[in-house]
C-alpha cells in the first residue's frame, strides 16, 4: 500500500491534509528530530481505548475542523463517541477554534442542524 493510501485510511485524514504530509516527510522528520533533540518538543504516549469506559458522547459522531487533537479524540472514543471524518448526517457535533468560523464544514454544518462548538465547552462536557 503506498504511504498516500496508508495515510489516507486514518480516520480524519483527507486528501488536502494527507498529501503535503507525504510528499514533505523526510524534511518533517528532521524538523520532530531537531525540535525533540533541543527540548522544545516532547513526544507524549498514551493507550487508546479498546471500547468505551464512559457515556457522555454515546452514539455521538464528532467531527473537528480546523484543529487536530488526539487526546480529546481519544476522549470521545471512551465515552461512547465516534470521530468522524467528514461533515455528514452521522456527525452530531462539530468542533472548531472558533464557533463563528465561515469555514466550509462549518456552514455545511449550520445547513444541517449540527450543533458547533469550540475547545473548551468539549473539555468542560469531558468532564
Amino acid at each position: 500500500m503506498r504511504d498516500l493510501d496508508r495515510l489516507l485510511s486514518v480516520p480524519g485524514f483527507e486528501l488536502a491534509t494527507s498529501k503535503p504530509i507525504v510528499d514533505n516527510i523526510d524534511e518533517a522528520i528532521g524538523i520532530i528530530q531537531r525540535l525533540t533533540d533541543e527540548g522544545r518538543l516532547t513526544i507524549a504516549t498514551y493507550e487508546v481505548p479498546t471500547a468505551p469506559t464512559g457515556s457522555k458522547f454515546q452514539g455521538k459522531g464528532v467531527l473537528f475542523t480546523g484543529i487536530r487533537d488526539a487526546q480529546l479524540e481519544t476522549q470521545i472514543i471512551a465515552e461512547g463517541g465516534e470521530i468522524k471524518s467528514g461533515i455528514s448526517s452521522a456527525v452530531h457535533i462539530l468542533v472548531c477554534k472558533d464557533v463563528n468560523t465561515s469555514s466550509g464544514k462549518a456552514k455545511k454544518a449550520r445547513e444541517m442542524g449540527i450543533e458547533i462548538i469550540d475547545v473548551l465547552e468539549l473539555r468542560r462536557r469531558l468532564l
